[in-house]
């Protein structure tokens, strides 16, 4: 049971995501955790595991990996969510609360059908905003100026879901990371207006 808003409370799964074996030799310590909430979908809990190995297969993400276990647990999830956060046209995919304790990474729950816009996503949620936020944070970064989180995270996703010969969604974005900050914020802005 886990107690939310005016007494309210809320059953809810929580599985430990055990790293896989080939991470072993690398992390041979018991280090903070990824926790998996399943919100009572066994098959949640499943896709999500399955996704987290996945990961494990990417030399991004395990030296990613490295970098988020010194910032602590990080829950990962399933949700419904709302598409008013995006720009016009665009649909919300991912979603990260690195404000709370421990760091919240809410993926769509229509990723669950999608093949490869999943393992993108999760990367770009968990090793993109919920490493870079943090991380500033604890740095006394003003948070009102990181826009470049977002050019992080999508290239974060991008480059992970390369490395695991996953197709991406984003490639003009990335492309304009890759060209200049100049192509970066002029593709953001180009997009969002």
């Amino acid at each position: 049971q886990v107690q939310a808003g005016a007494g309210f409370c809320l059953s809810l799964l929580l599985a430990v995501w055990p790293a896989p074996s080939s991470w072993a030799k690398t992390y041979p310590s018991a280090i903070p955790l990824i926790l998996i909430e399943d919100r009572g979908r066994p098959s949640e809990r499943r896709q999500l595991r399955a996704a987290l190995d996945k990961l494990a297969g990417s030399p991004t993400a395990q030296r990613l990996e490295k970098r988020r276990r010194r910032l602590g647990t990080a829950v990962v999830s399933f949700a419904v969510l709302s598409a008013s956060a995006a720009p016009l046209g665009e649909r919300v995919l991912g979603s990260t609360d690195s404000s709370a304790d421990p760091v919240r990474i809410l993926l769509d729950e229509r990723l669950r059908i999608s093949t490869h816009a999943f393992v993108e996503t999760l990367a770009h949620e968990l090793y993109g905003h919920g490493l870079i936020l943090p991380e500033s944070r604890k740095a006394g970064a003003d948070m009102g100026l990181l826009m470049e989180n977002e050019a992080f995270s999508l290239t974060v996703g991008d480059l992970i879901a390369t490395e695991l010969g996953e197709k991406t969604l984003q490639q003009d974005v990335v492309d304009a990371v890759m060209e200049s900050t100049a192509a970066y914020y002029a593709q953001r802005l180009f997009t969002q207006s």
